[in-house]
């Protein structure tokens, strides 16, 4: 039993480091400071009984073309629901009104393949999130996992990864995150996001231009740093493999399916590159030929 619990923390391990790569923003230290997240979220979600699990997600490009959601963050939610639905979760995803488009766009690409996920949204003076495509679930939790999902700074404002004020756009997805119960999880990739006041002030302060101002206060008990937040997802629904051998994620996985779900945000819920603000098959500036080799690579870790 030992000599398994080794394996399993090498290959998560392994997934964790391929999936933290840096895209440009200095996350090199933020990273290594939240390594060991990835296996203490995977294994929370995949050895507990089936329960209730919230996806936050979304975040809003006031100067994209045109201002919408960005591509990081809804595919991954899409994964990772798939995934924790095969392990018996019920799943529900919170986002804002500001983004819903683009996440229904997101399960909409794959709904035949998903039990119903219900999506809530959250405004600037709903405690409690609103579900319009059906009945409310129940909203005692076992899990709440932020993807890519802003939260405030010290100041209590919402930032941007530039500085820029985002409270007039966020909703209050951050305040029913922190104030509700149940094993917390987040994925970030900039500092700004929900889950990064794990780390130390100046480790971001230090990293990442703007982060003394942009620093996240909001902890969790799991924080995956990851290069992009979808990858963060992907590595979290491969863990969770790792650790149900049961689960197939070879389809979750395929460069196919990537290439549908970034193709149906886009087109469908006029989602656009964080990074450019475009209407792009892009993540984050990164093409789609390197977040799909980043699937790759993470395949093959799973295939001893």
């Amino acid at each position: 039993m030992l000599e398994k619990e080794e394996s399993w923390t090498k290959v998560i391990g392994e997934i964790e480091r391929l999936c933290s790569e840096d895209v440009g923003r200095n996350i090199g230290r933020m990273a290594a400071s939240s390594r060991g997240g990835m296996e203490k979220a995977a294994r929370s979600l995949a050895l507990s009984s089936p329960g209730r699990v919230a996806i936050a997600t979304g975040c809003y490009i006031p100067s994209g073309e045109p201002p919408s959601a960005e591509t990081d963050g809804p595919i991954g939610t899409v994964v990772l629901a798939r995934v924790l639905q095969a392990i018996g979760h019920q799943v529900m995803v919170l986002t804002d009104p500001h983004c819903v488009r683009v996440v229904r766009a997101a399960f909409s690409a794959i709904d035949d393949w998903l039990d119903p996920v219900p999506i809530g949204i959250l405004t600037s003076t709903t405690p409690s999130p609103v579900f319009v495509d059906g009945d409310a679930p129940d909203l005692s939790l076992t899990h709440l996992v932020s993807i890519e999902r802003l939260g405030p700074s010290d100041d209590g404002h919402i930032r941007s990864i530039a500085g820029d004020l985002r409270d007039d756009v966020s909703g209050s997805v951050h305040l029913f995150y922190e104030q509700t119960t149940g094993f917390k999880i987040a994925i970030g990739d900039g500092g700004n996001e929900l889950g990064m006041g794990n780390l130390e002030a100046e480790i971001i302060s230090d990293s990442v231009a703007h982060g003394d101002k942009i620093r996240c206060v909001t902890r969790c008990d799991a924080l995956i740093v990851a290069g992009i937040s979808n990858w963060g997802a992907y590595g979290l629904a491969s863990s969770i493999s790792v650790l149900r051998r049961e689960v197939d994620v070879r389809r979750v996985l395929a460069p196919e399916l990537h290439h549908h779900l970034l193709a149906c945000i886009v087109e469908n819920g006029a989602a656009v590159d964080g990074l450019t603000g475009q209407m792009t098959m892009t993540v984050d500036g990164v093409s789609e030929v390197r977040l799909v080799q980043k699937l790759v690579e993470v395949a093959k870790l799973l295939e001893n």
